[in-house]
């Protein structure tokens, strides 16, 4: 999988086109995070979140994601995981499923109304 990514970084290999948009026309939150993933190595952040708004908070899941996966790995320790503790807490609030849903209407809305022909096209 690293062997392919690097591929994809230097322009050897191309990646599949989103079945989502492909089959049902409409693009879906996470369209444009290949491209805006390809912007932050070329090192333009603002074509990045133009692309992609909820660029950020994906890569912000990764990375939760990841910091824990490293803590078990490091400590052992699965009944003391204090990010995923703290992840559960937050998404057990309405608050925080009303507010990401929201999010990714909106999301949405501004990939298929303000950016459908960069991406699809």
């Amino acid at each position: 999988m690293l062997m392919v990514g690097a591929m994809w970084v230097c322009g050897y290999v191309a990646l599949p086109a989103c079945p989502f948009a492909a089959w049902l026309s409409l693009l879906c939150p996470m369209c444009g995070t290949t491209r805006a993933i390809e912007a932050v190595l070329s090192g333009d952040l603002v074509q990045a979140f133009r692309l992609n708004p909820i660029f950020p908070v994906w890569m912000a899941t990764v990375l939760v994601v990841w910091s824990d996966t490293l803590w078990v790995a490091l400590f052992d320790s699965s009944s003391n995981r204090p990010i995923l503790r703290a992840l559960r807490a937050a998404m057990r609030s309405r608050a925080f499923l009303v507010l990401s849903s929201l999010l990714l209407l909106g999301v949405a809305g501004y990939l298929n109304l303000v950016m459908r022909a960069e991406l699809l096209g």
